[in-house]
């Protein structure tokens, strides 16, 4: 035991064969293998991608993602990944996992990327190329320059307006800064014209990522204008799969005693199902971090370096079956301090 230790998990997954394993219905209280090891994994090494199409390979990426949002998914043909990237995980790690992807932890929103920039008063043309999804929700929202403009902020009071019903766009429509977000339906090129009404600040929230559908923003002249702030989101996605991933983050401070209470029935109660729990948690009377982790209904936990004058805050991601989120949330919050 003293020359080992468990490093990380790294789950292969056949692309071509991956969809009927996945969809393979099992009798009540049977367990479906190939969801198990994917919810399990560290790393997720997509083999046989030369085997399926392009938007095969971005379908089951969604797929396992939802299964397994922590993961990192690594693309292969014949097996073939730096062997760099499976080796020295650090899947047992938490630190170790938010350095390698700072995201992991973030609550999951109904869009995967948000841009800021700055423009002058005057008509821009987003243009989208055709993806591998036939349509995109979008956001075009003018900034108030009294409040603080970063991304992860903005993305709760976003996350507000995705869940109103959108308005549909249509090729060339025009739209105007709001808080109702769009559907735009894409037919091979499209484009969309976009208000800006007076010079400012604006941000652009999209429900799939830029790279996806070639995205780009031109200006009165027709020149490009990049993006001076940008950051990629944990998406949620409804999907059939009985594994998900569900995450939290909230600010203040948990009392300790409520949440080990709270989490010990828990894991007596849920623990068969729930296959991986991680998260960084601010006690009340603890100027450390404290960092959590588990499997099944084993778990452990470790002070991490201190909050200094960093805000307080909680995130947990739960990966399990049947998992339900009105009640996690619900007991976390009944845990504050």
């Amino acid at each position: 035991v003293k020359h080992y230790s468990l490093d990380g998990i790294i789950t292969v997954v056949d692309a071509k064969h991956v969809a009927q394993h996945l969809d393979d219905v099992k009798g009540e209280g049977v367990e479906n293998e190939a969801v198990e090891q994917i919810a399990f994994a560290d790393r997720i090494v997509l083999n046989k991608l030369d085997l399926v199409s392009p938007a095969q390979q971005q379908a089951l990426s969604r797929r396992l993602h939802d299964i397994n949002a922590m993961a990192q998914i690594l693309p292969a043909s014949m097996a073939q990944v730096p062997i760099a990237q499976v080796l020295d995980v650090g899947g047992f790690d938490l630190s170790r996992a938010l350095e390698t992807n700072p995201a992991f932890l973030e609550p999951e929103y109904p869009f995967e990327w948000g841009g800021v920039l700055t423009l002058t008063a005057g008509e821009y043309t987003l243009l989208l190329a055709e993806g591998p999804d036939p349509d995109i929700a979008l956001l075009w929202l003018q900034l108030d320059v009294s409040k603080p403009a970063d991304l992860p902020t903005l993305a709760e009071q976003v996350f507000r307006h995705f869940a109103e019903p959108p308005r549909l766009l249509r090729d060339g429509d025009l739209l105007a800064p709001g808080v109702t977000h769009c559907r735009l339906q894409l037919q091979g090129a499209t484009h969309v014209r976009l208000a800006v009404p007076e010079s400012g600040r604006y941000a652009l929230f999209t429900q799939h990522t830029p790279e996806e559908f070639d995205l780009q923003l031109l200006g009165p002249d027709e020149q490009p204008h990049e993006f001076e702030d940008e950051h990629y989101f944990n998406a949620g996605h409804t999907h059939d799969d009985e594994v998900s991933s569900v995450a939290f983050e909230f600010p203040g401070e948990l009392d300790a005693g409520r949440f080990d209470a709270w989490l010990s029935v828990l894991l007596q109660t849920e623990g068969a199902n729930l296959y991986r729990m991680k998260g960084i948690l601010a006690f009340a009377g603890d100027p450390r971090r404290m960092h959590f982790q588990g499997v099944h209904m084993l778990f452990d936990s470790e002070p991490g370096a201190p909050w200094g004058d960093a805000p307080r805050h909680n995130r947990l991601v739960f990966i399990g079956k049947h998992l339900d989120r009105d009640f996690l949330e619900g007991a976390l919050q009944q845990c504050r301090s």
